[in-house]
């Protein structure tokens, strides 16, 4: 299986992190690793070279740290996204998005915005997928998709969970990434009852989401698969067949033959 969004540069995997990505090895065909602070670039790129062909990265920034990271910082960010994006060290941007469970003040929602549509315009200028973060503000996001001029491109909503939109995420041929949370939510069940399998695709959001305070690996999309299985009313392995498809054809993945 493939792992579309995960954070193997977090400070969790720092006594280990290369005996859990050659574990991961062993069992999945890729992970995609994302980026969402300038600070965590150096090690993620690190990451992604000790492990060619099967860890690949995104660079944008979390809708979360609009108040903690000088605009002059993202401004250089950009810059650097550009450049690794035409060394072809990055195979997204994001993630990006808006976030109004953790960030509240109208001030800063307003900035989120800004830097979001920014964010919109880079993936359409780097012609990369775009990844997108959108708690507390699922529609949000989906309008200022549509208006951005995103429709038919390449948008993956990371852990989305308003089956109400579904209409909207099909009419507009973007994908849902689904993490382990299905097991508890009924808006996860519920979208991916809706979603046709060839717009859905795993991810883990680890090291969140473990079991009981443990930190989350992205082998717990064997977790997502087996509940979207059951849903579906299909196999496993039918399950995973489709959504490394679905992953490879998104990303544009070229992975290292075992």
């Amino acid at each position: 299986m493939i792992d579309c969004h995960a954070h193997l540069e977090q400070d969790d995997y720092n006594k280990d992190r290369q005996k859990v990505v050659d574990g991961l090895k062993k069992k999945m065909k890729a992970v995609i690793t994302c980026c969402a602070d300038p600070k965590d670039w150096e090690r993620t790129k690190e990451i992604v070279e000790k492990n060619k062909g099967f860890v690949f990265a995104t660079m944008g920034v979390h809708p979360e740290f609009i108040k903690d990271i000088p605009i002059e910082d993202i401004r250089a960010f950009f810059d650097v996204i550009r450049k690794e994006a035409k060394a072809g060290n990055i195979v997204g941007i994001g993630e990006q998005g808006l976030d109004y469970h953790w960030v509240k003040e109208f001030i800063f929602r307003d900035k989120q915005k800004e830097l979001f549509m920014k964010f919109i315009d880079l993936s359409k200028e780097l012609d990369l997928p775009a990844i997108i973060h959108s708690r507390d503000a699922t529609l949000e996001c989906v309008v200022i998709l549509e208006e951005r001029g995103m429709k038919g491109r390449k948008v993956l909503l990371h852990l989305f969970g308003d089956h109400k939109l579904v209409p909207r995420i099909i009419a507009n041929g973007w994908y849902v990434s689904v993490g382990p949370g299905i097991q508890r939510s009924k808006g996860i069940r519920k979208l991916v009852r809706d979603l046709p399998l060839s717009q859905i695709v795993l991810e883990t959001d680890s090291p969140w989401f473990g079991e009981e305070g443990e930190r989350g690996t992205p082998l717990n999309t064997f977790k997502a698969a087996e509940k979207i299985a059951e849903i579906k009313k299909i196999s496993i392995e039918e399950v995973e067949k489709q959504t490394d498809k679905n992953a490879i054809a998104f990303y544009g993945l070229k992975l290292k033959s075992k």
